[in-house]
């Protein structure tokens, strides 16, 4: 049995490498009986196919009786007897039996599945999923009756295969809000203490699918929710996500978090979640008869990471039930288990004397150093870096070579190649050519995000940039170094593998979304004046892109103007930049596998690479900062210092404050505690005579704070009053500078 350790401290994680171990097994085999959605899913689907494959050779032999139960079955599959039914049978005057005979009977029609995709093409669950009433019906029924997991499981189905068609406001204006009928947010609550007891309390094995979908009179309610209720959580998430940004959020990210869950996952030895190996064993639980999709590999490779197969469980399909605060402490504990490998010199140097004694060469595999010249930063990194591909995750120790082809002086502790990235990620992802970048591979959004520029989008020669952009990203996320480029969330779904659709469009072009669906409610009279054929203009040159062969001469109508919507932003969001997109993710995927960003939805990964988005954390950054040269917190000065960023400064300006010493506005997400080195205020000795002069020349001559953000060090002079130092804090934090400003 897998211990549910209940005592643990919630807000503590107990994550250290560790041996796999087995946790739980079936009698017969001895595999793990706690497998992941993706896996059971597929048992379902393949035991489904079993249990049809018998009956179609039983029907071979049963002749007239056959012929019957087909009718018989045909008849029963009428979505709008069904709809019928359901009016009575869960309307006010019904009575419990009948009810729940009714959605019991409806379970074993519907096809149920972890995807969307699977059971998008039913047409009693299409034809029940636009009928507001029966709707309506089940979400009263389920919120009497919520433990009764044959209810939910029915609702799962149906509203999952509503929210595939309706556009986001629709969504907002119908299910959320005081007076919504079906509330999202309850239906949100409903599922998830439905799921926390599926997936933690008495989580589902394999064996209750082979039973719950073998075709049984009374099919296990609890396997078809497990599959169907994730289907529907994950869904709500995803409509979640998209609009918490546009609009008033129609439920708080607590809401999706499971109650008590402990976190004492423990990470695998080897550290990189990588693919799962092939079993020896035939079950069908392994089996590769059925499609497997890239996300699916993925996930079986990100819960082989954890020992605890139930937290891998949870991770793999439904992460946001855990807080993400703790998903961010896990992601960490993956990348200081790879760098277990990638960056132990002690058994580097093992291995040269072992090599050495040998008369062998040994070429060491921890640590690569590079000479890059400040003037040709970005070009000297590219030479230099973007050809080790995954060795670019051991660490790298920069030499800078002066203007006049000197090396700077100095040892990189860490604090040159912070600096390197910093110069690096600005250069690389500026918006304009110059001296020391390339073409401006990016640009940037109406939201002030960054998207893949589309002028360049037939540029070949470029994408071994994108590719380098990539690993620079990476490098970055691996090393903990945060950095500022901002990516729309379109890009970000690329990043973690997903496609993106109509609705996300909104996150690139607002404008052009808003124009493109006014196209849904035109009238006939409308399109001809229009003029519109099924082809689009890509980026600022005006080249246009059919969207199907032949769809310069498709005229856009009223008839075809759905998928005419859904086309275009396809061609914008997944394949104009398709190439570009690809190239990056080989570069980002070299430093982190794809399996690990599979913890976070788009909007989180974006706090991954820039940190944390809420604002300035004052009493955290205090009780974290270090002084040096004379200074200490008990002085006046540092007492005015702390006065002043906690009341002068706006939040605005202590951002600023936040990227004039450690070159990101955003704080680490696990604490300014998480910077290396740590954070501190170094003391700057004025001269006296500089005090003996009127206050005006003091004001005038007294030198502003500078910084080292390699070293996350503020170097304030020490003022001789709270006014002076909060006119010069200011001047320096407003000027936009950040090393060495004097």
């Amino acid at each position: 049995d897998v211990s549910d350790s209940d005592d643990d401290d919630d807000d503590d994680m107990d994550i250290e490498p560790a041996r796999a171990t087995t946790t739980a097994t079936t009698r017969r085999s001895g595999k793990p009986q706690i497998s992941t959605l993706v896996k059971l899913d597929r048992l379902a689907r393949e035991t489904v196919d079993k249990w049809r494959q018998a009956v179609a050779r039983n029907n071979k032999t049963l002749g007239d009786t056959a012929a019957t139960v087909v009718q018989l079955t045909t008849t029963l599959a009428d979505p709008q007897l069904w709809i019928t039914w359901g009016r009575t049978c869960l309307g006010d005057n019904s009575n419990e039996a009948v009810a729940s005979s009714y959605v019991t009977a409806l379970l074993q029609i519907l096809p149920t599945g972890l995807y969307a995709r699977h059971t998008a093409t039913s047409p009693v669950l299409t034809k029940l999923a636009f009928d507001a009433g029966i709707l309506q019906a089940l979400f009263r029924y389920a919120e009497l009756h919520p433990t009764c997991l044959t209810t939910l499981t029915v609702l799962s189905n149906v509203l999952a295969q509503t929210l595939m068609v309706i556009k986001d406001d629709e969504f907002m204006a119908t299910y959320t809000g005081p007076h919504a009928i079906v509330s999202a947010a309850r239906i949100i609550v409903l599922l998830r203490e439905a799921l926390y007891h599926v997936y933690w309390v008495t989580p589902v094995e394999a064996d209750d699918i082979t039973t719950g979908f073998a075709g049984m009179a009374q099919p296990n309610p609890t396997a078809h929710f497990i599959l169907a209720g994730t289907k529907l959580y994950n869904a709500l998430y995803q409509r979640w996500c998209r609009t918490v940004r546009h609009v008033d959020s129609f439920a708080s990210e607590d809401i999706w978090w499971f109650p008590n869950l402990s976190t004492s996952a423990r990470v695998q030895l080897d550290g990189r979640a990588q693919p799962p190996q092939e079993e020896d064993d035939d079950s069908s639980v392994d089996s590769d008869a059925m499609d497997i999709s890239p996300a699916d590999v993925e996930s079986e490779a990100l819960a082989a990471a954890f020992d605890d197969p139930k937290l891998s469980r949870v991770l793999t399909s439904i992460p946001q039930a855990l807080p993400f605060e703790k998903r961010v402490k896990l992601f960490d504990s993956l990348v200081k288990a790879d760098k277990t490998k990638t960056q132990d010199e002690s058994r580097d140097m093992q291995h040269a004397i072992a090599a050495m004694m040998r008369g062998q060469e040994f070429e060491n595999g921890g640590r690569q150093r590079v000479e890059i010249r400040r003037e040709h930063l970005y070009q000297d990194a590219m030479h230099q870096l973007n050809t080790l591909g995954p060795k670019l995750r051991q660490k790298v120790q920069v030499s800078f070579i002066n203007q006049h082809g000197a090396a700077e002086a100095g040892i990189d502790g860490g604090g040159v190649f912070k600096e390197f990235l910093d110069d690096l990620v600005k250069d690389a992802f500026s918006l304009e050519q110059s001296a020391t970048s390339t073409l401006p591979l990016f640009t940037v959004t109406s939201l002030e995000t960054l998207a893949i520029n589309l002028d360049y989008a037939n540029r070949p020669d470029l994408l071994s940039h994108y590719e380098f952009l990539g690993r620079a990203i990476g490098k970055a996320v691996y090393e903990g170094i945060l950095v500022d480029p901002q990516f729309c969330l379109p890009f970000l779904n690329q990043l973690l593998g997903k496609a993106n659709s109509l609705e996300d469009l909104k996150n690139l072009d607002p404008t052009y979304y808003k124009n493109l669906t006014k196209l849904l409610s035109l009238k006939s009279c409308d399109f001809s004046s229009l003029g519109l054929t099924f082809e689009v203009s890509i980026g600022s040159t005006g080249r246009t892109v059919e969207l199907k062969p032949g769809g310069s001469q498709v005229a856009v109508t009223p008839e075809n103007v759905i998928p005419y919507a859904h086309l275009v932003a396809h061609q914008l969001l997944n394949v104009q930049s398709a190439a570009q997109t690809r190239a990056f993710l080989r570069g980002f995927r070299d430093l982190i596998p794809a399996p690990w960003v599979r913890l976070f939805a788009a909007h989180e990964l974006q706090k991954i690479i820039s940190g944390d988005d809420r604002g300035l954390d004052v009493s955290s950054f205090k009780a974290t900062m270090q002084y040096a040269a004379g200074y200490h917190p008990s002085q006046p000065i540092m007492q005015w210092f702390w006065e002043i960023v906690e009341k002068d400064l706006t939040q605005d300006q202590q951002c600023k404050l936040l990227k004039f010493m450690t070159s990101c506005s955003r704080q680490p997400l696990l604490g300014f505690s998480s910077l290396e080195p740590a954070p501190c205020i170094q003391q700057i000795r004025l001269p006296e005579a500089l005090f003996l002069q009127e206050p005006v020349e003091i004001l005038k001559k007294a030198p502003l704070p500078t910084s080292s953000t390699c070293m996350n060090l503020l170097k304030l002079p020490n003022y001789r009053s709270k006014e002076l130092m909060r006119i010069k804090l200011v001047a320096a934090i407003e000027s936009g500078a950040g090393f060495e400003l004097t």
